[in-house]
Formats: C-alpha cells, structure tokens, sequence
C-alpha cells in the first residue's frame, strides 16, 4: 500500500513539476516587483532598479521595461534611461500615458546624450563599447545612446573578423559608425589535366563557385562538393574547407558516370564492383563509369549475390540486395545418420518378430501333440515383447527423421538476389 501511495505522488509531481516551475518563477517575480516599488516609493532608485531588472529577466515585460527607465532617470543615468525609454516605444505596449511620457522622457534625455548608430555589414553583429566585462549593447543595426567624450566600439559575428572604431561623441550629437568585418575564409584550389568548368556547390546544391580550372578562390569554410566538366567527361568529390587553410583537389575526369546506392537485408555485407571492394552496407558507390558493371554483396552465413548493375549516364541506381541463408543442399548428415538406425531398427524388428511366430508355432505344435513345451512359451513371449519394443523404437526414429527431413533439408537452394530502382542524381 505505501509502494502504491509512493508511486502515485511521484506520478503526481511529474505532471505538476511544469506547472510547479511557472509558479515559482511568477511567485518570485511578485517578489522582486514588491521590493522594486517599495525602494522606488523610498527613492533608493538603485536598489529599485536591481529589483526590476530581476523581475524582468523571470517575466519579460514591456511595463517593467518602463519601469526600469523611470529608476535610471531618476539616477541620473541618461544614456541607459535614454536606450530604455527608446526600447519601451519599441515593444507592443500601447498605454497612451505611459506611452507620452516615455516620448516626454525622451524629448528631454536628448541633449544629455550622444547618439550613434551602429551599423555593420552583414547585419546581425553583437556591439562592445569601450570594455567586454561591460556586456553586449545588442546586434546591429541599432541605436546607442552613450555618454560624451571617446568611446571604443566594435562588433562580432561568427565566421569573422572582429571591426572596431573610436569615435568622440558630443552632447546631443548624433553620428553613424559603418563597420565592415572581414570574413574568416578558406581556400579552394582545383585543378585538371585539361580545360574544364569546375562548380562548387554547398549542401543544398546551390552554386557558390564556378569558373575554369584551374580554379584558385577564397571561400567561406564548410562542407562543399566540387564538380568539374570537359565534354562528355566528368568528375565529383566532397571537400571539405577549413578557415585560413588551403584545400587541393585534382580533378580525375572520366566519361559519363551514374552512381548507385546499396542497400542489403543484412547490416555490414561486403560490396564489391567489378571485383574491387568498395565498402559495406549501405553504400554509396559514386561516379561509376556508365555501362555493364559486375555487383557482388557478401556476408558471413549468407550466399553470395552475384550479378549485373546497369549504370546510366548521371543517373542513380538503388540497388537493394536480399542475401539468403547458406544452408546445404539436400538431405542433411543427422537425417541419414537417423535414417540408418530406423531402417536398422525395421530389420531388427522383423527378424525378432520372426523368431518370435517360429517359437509360437513350435509351441503350438507341441501342445497339439501333447507334449511338453520345454520352455517355448516363456521364449516365444520373450520374443513378442522384444519385438514390440524393437518396433515401438523404429517407429519413434522414424518420427524423428521425418521432422529433421522437414526443418534441416533444403532442396529449394534459393539464390540471394536484388532489386534495382533509378532515379535522379
């Protein structure tokens, strides 16, 4: 019963444990915004200001937000109060009052201020001002509002460069800073034995690249596939670009190719192409010269699938292999073994069933005649039992060999065999 009990509370807290977790957080921003209101009643507008901006980081909210503005006003923080106010007018919240003072606030932060626009290409670059311990001032593009005097800016993004300005802001002034990051790149070279068109594509196919080889190009790090052409010649490879290294690929043309993908009911067989081992399954085999090719699939226990893959020109093939069981063929050894001791054990049973009726008959003759038996009727029971017995064993074998000839003979020897479907590179 307590078991029962124990289990059933556990099951309980895991459905409430969500519910739980959102009250504890809306009880503890209740908390936060009772202390902010009571210190900004008080005037301690720091202590008013920590408090809110928890509460906002437990329950984001456009009014905290505005809240948050009013205490750094109060302190004197024009630059902050000046962001604040500006991202309140930003948000969702259209309470008129709230909203006109906020633009009265404003009005008169304006010449306390020195506004910059950062501004950066790409977009998206989080902003440092003068030191990092300071945190991040957003993504660009935005509008900062900083004290006058000099200032450090720059920004970050993944994949480049860091770019950085100094500029000097005066009160009320506002000015533009444009910063560019530098890409982090690779390199690609690709070269070929003659003219050819290479193309770089990216995961999805797109072009990021083109132009003949030998190509020599800058590019963004990541996964590629470069693909080089001259007539009815072609070549493929995976490459992959690391920042501030050099990647090299030779281009190995051949005519036209097709690739083939294969599959096999059993995870791991051998798959070789025109008798060359090309991996286990599944398997992409890619870029195979179009036209007859041998495919063999192998695996430990399975008959081996031999046969003729069809590749066409920039084509796929999905080659799907059912490898059968390699079981010998025809009756198994223990069923001839058994075989033998049941026809061993008839023969038996018939020569002892045979003694058995000449001891009967005997003992019959003499009964008739009226002579002693002399023990023919003990033996010819004797016999009779033994030949039961003999027979009852026969029998049992006789079972048993046609159960093993039914689950361990195989006269069907069916081959392993495949199934092939096309489609699009």
């Amino acid at each position: 019963m307590n078991t029962t009990r124990a289990l059933a509370l556990l099951a309980l807290t895991a459905l409430l444990a969500p519910s739980l977790a959102r009250a504890d957080a809306a009880a503890e921003a209740r908390f936060h915004d009772d202390i902010a209101r009571r210190a900004f009643a008080a005037r301690r507008y720091e202590e008013a200001a920590r408090a809110f901006m928890v509460e906002q980081r437990l329950a984001p909210n456009p009014n905290i937000v505005f809240n948050i503005a009013l205490c750094l006003q109060q302190l004197q923080r024009h630059g902050d109060a000046y962001m604040y106010f500006a991202e309140y007018l930003a948000s969702d919240d259209q309470d008129p009052a709230r909203r006109e003072q906020a633009r009265e606030a404003l009005a008169a932060l304006r010449p306390r201020v020195a506004l910059v626009t950062v501004e950066s290409e790409p977009h998206g670059a989080a902003i440092f001002v003068d030191r990092r311990e300071l945190g991040q001032y957003g993504v660009t593009p935005r509008v900062l509002a900083l004290a006058a005097g000099p200032h450090r800016i720059w920004v970050e993004k993944d994949g480049y460069r860091a770019a950085e300005t100094s500029v000097e802001l005066g009160l009320g002034s506002e000015s533009r800073v444009a910063l560019a990051p530098e890409q982090i790149l690779g390199r690609l070279r690709v070269s070929a034995p003659t003219a050819a068109r290479v193309r770089v594509l990216d995961p999805d196919g797109n072009v990021v690249v083109e132009g003949d080889a030998p190509l020599d190009r800058a590019i963004a790090p990541g996964t590629y596939r470069a693909e080089a052409r001259a007539g009815v010649e072609r070549w493929s490879e995976p490459v992959v670009v690391r920042a501030e290294q050099t990647s090299e690929l030779s281009a190995q043309l051949v005519g036209p190719t097709g690739d083939a993908t294969v599959t096999a009911n059993v995870a791991g067989a051998l798959v070789s192409l025109d008798g060359r081992d090309r991996g286990f399954t599944p398997q992409v085999l890619a870029a195979i010269p179009a036209g007859e090719h041998t495919l063999e699939v192998r695996a430990e226990g399975m008959r081996t699938y031999s046969g003729r893959l069809a590749i066409e020109d920039d084509d796929h093939a999905w080659v799907t292999v059912y490898l059968e069981p390699d079981r010998p063929i025809g009756v198994a050894d223990p069923t001839w073994v058994l075989t033998g001791i049941t026809l061993a054990l008839g023969i038996a049973a018939g020569v002892t069933t045979g003694f058995a009726a000449d001891a009967s008959a005997r003992f019959a003759d003499r009964q008739r005649m009226l002579q002693p038996s002399g023990g023919l009727a003990d033996e010819s029971r004797a016999l009779n039992v033994a030949a039961d017995a003999i027979w009852i064993g026969a029998g049992v074998a006789a079972i048993v060999t046609l159960i093993l000839l039914a689950t361990t003979s195989d006269f069907d020897a069916r081959p392993s065999r495949a199934a092939v479907s096309r489609g699009g590179r």
